[in-house]
C-alpha cells in the first residue's frame, strides 16, 4: 500500500529558506594575516622615517637662521667698528689739518704731510686720499654731528688750498734738479778681444773704436749690412774666444758718411 505524501507545513511569512540563509564570512587565513601586519608594520617605520626626516629638516633650518642671525651681528659689529675707527681718523685728521694756517710759508706741506722736497705726483695721491677721507660727500655718513659736520668741511677746504699751493710751489717755485752724471763707459775693457760684429773675426786694437775693431765694422753691424772694414783697421785675427760688448766708438760713423774711418 503506497505511503501518503507528507503534509506541506506553511512557512511563516517573511521567513527565508534554506537556500537564502546568510553566508557565514569566511575568516582569513593565516599567511594573510602576516601579510597584512607587515603592510601595517612598514606604513608604520615610512611615517616615523618621514617624521625623522622633517624633524632633522627644521632642525637644519634652525641651525641656518641661527647662523645667518650670527653672520648678520658679526658683520654689523664689524661695520660698527669700521666706522667707529674712521670717525677717530677723520677727527683727528681735522684737527690736525686746522692748527696749520695755509698761507703761511711751508704750511701746505705741513697740511698734507708731505716733506718739501716731494713730487707733483706725490701731492696729487695725498690730495686724493684726503678727498675720500673728509670730503662732504663721504665724511658725512659717518660724522653726524653738525658741529663736527662743519669742522671738517673746514679741514678740507685748507687740504684744497693747501694741494694747489703745493703743485705751484713745486712747478713754479723750485729750481730743477741738477744735471746728473753721464756713467763712464767701459773704455780699454774690450781691448783684445773680438770685434762685437757677430760675423767679424778680427781683433779691437784702437780704444777709440769701442767694441769693434772699426767705425765701418760698427756701422754696418748698426745698419745690418754686409760686413766693411776700413783702413785703419789693423785686420788682426784674435786668438780670444771671448767677443766684446757692442760699445760704440767714441766718434761713430753716422749713415750718411762714407769716408774713410
Amino acid at each position: 500500500m503506497p505511503s501518503a505524501p507528507m503534509p506541506k507545513v506553511p512557512m511563516k511569512p517573511g521567513a527565508a529558506s534554506s537556500s537564502e540563509m546568510p553566508k557565514m564570512p569566511e575568516k582569513p587565513s593565516k599567511s594573510a594575516e602576516i601579510l597584512a601586519e607587515k603592510e601595517a608594520a612598514e606604513k608604520e617605520a615610512a611615517k616615523k622615517e618621514a617624521a625623522k626626516k622633517e624633524a632633522a629638516k627644521k632642525e637644519a633650518a634652525k641651525k641656518e637662521a641661527a647662523k645667518k642671525e650670527a653672520a648678520e651681528k658679526e658683520a654689523a659689529k664689524k661695520e660698527a667698528a669700521e666706522k667707529e675707527a674712521a670717525k677717530k681718523e677723520i677727527l683727528m685728521e681735522t684737527q690736525r689739518i686746522l692748527q696749520y694756517d695755509v698761507t703761511r710759508y711751508l704750511n701746505e706741506f705741513f697740511i698734507l704731510n708731505l716733506p718739501a722736497t716731494c713730487e707733483l705726483n706725490d701731492v696729487r695721491v695725498v690730495f686724493r686720499k684726503f678727498s675720500l677721507l673728509l670730503h662732504p660727500d663721504k665724511s658725512s655718513n659717518i660724522i653726524s654731528e653738525p658741529q663736527q659736520q662743519e669742522r671738517v668741511r673746514q679741514a678740507f677746504v685748507a687740504v684744497k688750498a693747501a694741494a694747489d699751493k703745493a703743485k705751484t710751489t713745486v712747478q713754479v717755485h723750485r729750481p730743477p734738479p741738477p744735471p746728473q752724471p753721464s756713467q763712464p763707459r767701459p773704455r780699454g775693457a774690450q781691448m783684445g778681444k773680438r770685434c762685437a760684429h757677430p760675423h767679424c773675426d778680427f781683433q779691437v786694437t784702437h780704444i777709440t773704436f769701442g767694441g769693434f775693431c772699426c767705425k765701418w765694422c760698427h756701422l754696418t753691424s748698426v745698419l745690418g749690412d754686409p760686413i766693411r772694414h776700413g783702413r785703419k783697421c789693423h785686420g788682426k785675427l784674435s786668438q780670444n774666444l771671448e767677443r766684446a760688448e757692442p760699445v760704440e766708438p767714441d766718434v761713430p760713423m753716422k749713415s750718411e758718411r762714407v769716408g774713410e774711418c
